[in-house]
Order: structure tokens, then C-alpha cells, then sequence
């Protein structure tokens, strides 16, 4: 597992995480002015994840799982974000629409089930989708997420 470190500055004081919450975004986000990566973007919506899972395998943490981030409106106390990233550059429409079918490279899938296990035993819990923990207002990871495997392989 290859963990790239990009801190974020967005983020509140400190945590004791026991629930992994899973998200998605576009690997890419364009925003009809600028074309930004999904690091970039939470920078700039003055948001953060924990961790950013690229298709590539590579996971990009932006800060340590005793650090509060902002990445589910009302569970940011004690969880830890994961990011997968959708392939390419998306708009809001054509992300909602890429994560209605399957979206997740082998490298993402084993690189995300390693961390998610690394972070098991780190005393983690349980593991929640941010769609079910904001219905009706987000949607991710979506139908293309292929999650019962997911929470199988990981064990919560």
C-alpha cells in the first residue's frame, strides 16, 4: 500500500475515531472555470478527507485519523473519511452519473480494503456509506460501489 502525504489545513482539533465513513468524488472536478484535483478541490470548499484513494492505487492521506476533518456534515467527531476518486474529470452531473455503475480499478479496491483493515486494527469499528448517513442530500459512493464485497472483505 502506497500512502502519499498532502496535509490539509481544514480540519478541526483533535479525536478518537471508531467509524470509517467510505465517500467518492471525481478524481478531477471541473467547475466550468478550472479544472482542479479532488485535493484541490476540498481545499478549496474549505473541506478535508483523511484519505484520498486514486485509481492508480496510491492513497493520499491529508491528515493523521486523531485529527478531526470536515467530510460529513454532522460526523466529524469521531470518524475517518475515505475519499475513492472516480476516474477523470467530472462535472456534479457527470459524477452522479459515473457512480451509478462500477467505478473502482483493482489497484483502488485492494489498495481502499488494505487501509480500511490497516485502520480495523487500529480499533475502528464500523464503517458506514455518506449516503446513508445523509440520504436524500448525497449520494456517494453510490450503486457502482460495490459495497457488501467491500464491507466482507474488510471485515465490518
Amino acid at each position: 500500500m502506497q500512502i502519499a502525504t498532502i496535509e490539509s489545513q481544514f480540519g478541526g482539533g483533535s479525536q478518537n475515531p471508531d467509524k470509517i465513513i467510505i465517500h467518492a468524488m471525481g478524481e478531477y472536478i471541473d467547475n466550468g472555470q478550472k479544472d482542479y484535483h479532488a485535493k484541490e478541490w476540498l481545499d478549496v470548499l474549505g473541506l478535508s478527507a483523511h484519505y484520498l484513494v486514486c485509481p492508480s492505487g496510491v492513497i493520499i492521506q491529508t491528515r493523521n485519523i486523531d485529527q478531526k476533518t470536515w467530510h460529513a456534515k454532522g460526523h466529524n467527531t469521531n470518524t475517518v473519511g475515505i475519499e475513492f476518486l472516480v476516474s477523470g474529470l467530472h462535472t456534479y452531473g457527470t459524477f452522479l452519473e459515473a457512480i451509478k455503475r462500477k467505478y473502482l480499478t483493482k489497484q483502488q479496491y485492494d489498495a481502499g480494503v488494505a487501509l480500511c483493515l490497516q485502520l480495523k486494527g487500529k480499533g475502528l469499528s464500523k464503517m458506514d456509506r455518506h449516503e446513508t448517513l445523509d440520504p436524500g442530500r448525497k449520494f456517494d459512493p453510490g450503486k457502482g460501489f460495490p459495497w457488501e464485497t467491500f464491507k466482507n472483505d474488510v471485515g465490518l
